[in-house]
């Protein structure tokens, strides 16, 4: 197994040196923002989430064993913290709610689709599609939601995604299954609706 990049300031962390946390945050925070962001859909909460994330994460350090990657504990802190905000947030409008068009911080893959130099129907297409997976990710349960966020936009593993989740490998790749399915017959009924709207 590869080292873990940040295992030599956590060490240094649990031995009672507090300086060696900020490289941890300078390594790990564009990741974690950009899940909270692609989680919560507003950045003033995603900006929030991640400084929660990053003082539990120090306060709890010395819980921190070894047995996966630093970053998979700390995605847990982040994916615990997001969910709790998600249902505290309930529906609410966001006022400042990012796009799936904004791209990652950290250059994770995102659900845009490729631009083969279009002409204004394929635009105002890509446009509507676009609304449409937006809108219907924010339709999807939380957990759904979480599965699809940290294996389609942060391209993470079946097993990675477990670990976080507190989950089996299994259950992921089901989950993952049943997400997509959803995604795709929300963005089916709103394309259908919004294109016999328009005839």
């Amino acid at each position: 197994m590869e080292e873990d990049p940040d295992i030599e300031w956590v060490r240094a962390c649990q031995a009672g040196d507090a300086d060696a946390f900020q490289p941890i945050v300078l390594r790990n925070q564009k990741r974690i923002y950009n899940l909270a962001l692609r989680m919560l859909r507003d950045p003033a909460e995603a900006e929030d989430l991640t400084q929660e994330a990053f003082v539990a994460a120090f306060e709890q350090i010395g819980s921190f064993r070894g047995e996966s990657a630093f970053s998979t504990w700390l995605y847990r802190i982040a994916v615990r913290r997001a969910l709790n905000r998600m249902r505290d947030m309930g529906r609410r409008p966001l006022a400042h709610a990012s796009s799936l068009d904004d791209p990652p911080v950290d250059g994770a893959p995102s659900l845009d689709l490729p631009d083969p130099s279009p002409g204004p129907d394929v635009v105002h297409e890509r446009r509507e599609t676009r609304a449409a997976l937006e809108r219907g990710l924010l339709e999807l349960s939380a957990d759904f939601r979480m599965v699809l966020i940290l294996r389609e936009m942060q391209g993470l593993s079946y097993d990675e995604i477990a670990e976080i989740v507190g989950v089996e490998a299994g259950t992921v790749k089901s989950r993952l299954h049943r997400a997509r399915l959803a995604l795709a017959e929300r963005c089916r009924s709103a394309l259908g609706e919004g294109r016999n709207a328009v005839r």
